[in-house]
């Protein structure tokens, strides 16, 4: 699970104890990445690091270690020796205890963090000691173990870690008796404005659940919202979605998919006069992304910000229709792009490098550039 402060707090208050196991170090191919975490309860399991055989010895480890009252351990698995899984790489796991009486404690580092730039969650357990922790907070306040060594050796590693290319999430550290698991705490969601609870925007909200989005979900019809949604997402009952536009924080993206083609152009005008946005993506045809290409141009808005607005929206290779497919085609091309840093977005989504294309019409003797895939055909 990406958030276990969280997910420990409410599994605590209806079971007793938990082991949490977390992937503390990777070697090589392994099922999940470093900071990779579940919650396993005696007959419980909140959670995944990467299935297969890892992961159910895991959970037996875990449940032995709550039947004999056992506070922590690290255990090292060759995957494929140990395993039999294919992956071949080596991993190291982080087992601890937590109990429904650390429930408040570990509510108040959840809260703490919420408040932190660039925290780190350091967890120290020694031989015949149990875990504590102590929160690190770049720039801010430290914590600390009440040890002037174990604290220098702590914020030595934290940092390390804060300087790591590429950044991990979680890091393991030993000292003489001393084992020290850090986790970053501050990975970034992405603020995504998702304009449309039709069929498609429903299914990408189910499919972005858990992914490092963190979206404002817009449309103005009445009782098209679903009763509930994931912890990532708020719904917005706005009748005004041009003005949400305009208030969106910098570097967001944006999918455009509501009922009327109108209103997408209304939104997509919008879109694209701002000065910053990572992605701004529109569900449709390659002649709908002509004839907004055509009246985006006639309105005054820039070539190059016309060449910017993606249509139709999915990664390459997938031309299924139904929603839950465009779904799944949309959520990947936003993970790529992020995982990238949005960096390649210019090159890989005007068809440089992918099996798309780039059209353009001509307006007053100019090229207009669009973004326009070749892979799919919503209306």
């Amino acid at each position: 699970m990406s958030d276990w402060l969280s997910g420990a707090c409410d599994a605590l208050a209806r079971e007793p104890a938990l082991v949490r196991v977390a992937l503390a170090s990777v070697l090589g191919s392994a099922p999940r990445e470093t900071g990779a975490s579940m919650l396993v309860g005696m007959d419980s399991l909140h959670g995944s690091i990467g299935g297969g055989n890892l992961e159910f010895k895991a959970c037996e480890i875990a449940r032995a270690m709550l039947r004999q009252g056992m506070a922590w351990q690290v255990t090292s698995f060759p995957l494929g020796p140990a395993l039999g899984q294919c992956c071949g790489g080596f991993v190291e796991l982080w087992f601890e205890r937590v109990a429904a009486d650390q429930r408040a404690a570990l509510a108040r580092v959840d809260a703490a963090r919420s408040g932190a730039s660039e925290s780190i969650l350091a967890t120290l357990a020694g031989t015949d000691r149990p875990p504590r922790r102590t929160l690190f907070a770049h720039g801010g306040t430290n914590g600390g173990f009440g040890d002037p060594v174990l604290d220098a050796w702590a914020r030595a590693e934290a940092a390390a870690m804060r300087d790591e290319e590429p950044p991990v999430s979680a890091r393991l550290a030993r000292c003489e008796d001393w084992t020290l698991l850090l986790e970053r705490l501050d990975v970034p969601h992405t603020p995504l404005y998702l304009f449309g609870a039709g069929h498609v925007g429903r299914a990408l909200v189910r499919v972005l659940a858990g992914l490092p989005f963190e979206v404002s979900w817009l449309d103005g019809r009445d009782g098209v919202f679903p009763a509930m949604l994931p912890a990532n997402v708020t719904a917005y009952p706005s009748p005004d979605p041009a003005a949400l536009v305009r208030r969106a924080a910098p570097g967001a993206c944006f999918l455009v998919l509501t009922h009327s083609h109108a209103l997408d152009y209304e939104i997509c005008r919008e879109i694209l006069a701002r000065d910053s946005f990572c992605f701004a993506g529109l569900i449709g045809s390659h002649t709908k992304a002509a004839r907004f290409a055509h009246r985006l141009a006639r309105d005054g808005i820039a070539p190059e910000r016309i060449g910017r607005l993606v249509c139709p929206i999915g990664i390459a290779g997938i031309a299924a229709k139904q929603p839950e497919a465009i779904a799944v085609a949309v959520a990947a091309q936003l993970l790529r792009l992020r995982e990238r840093d949005w960096d390649e977005q210019a090159a890989h989504e005007r068809g440089r490098q992918a099996s798309g294309r780039t059209g353009a019409l001509a307006e007053g003797g100019h090229a207009v550039p669009i973004t326009v895939h070749a892979t799919r055909g919503e209306s």
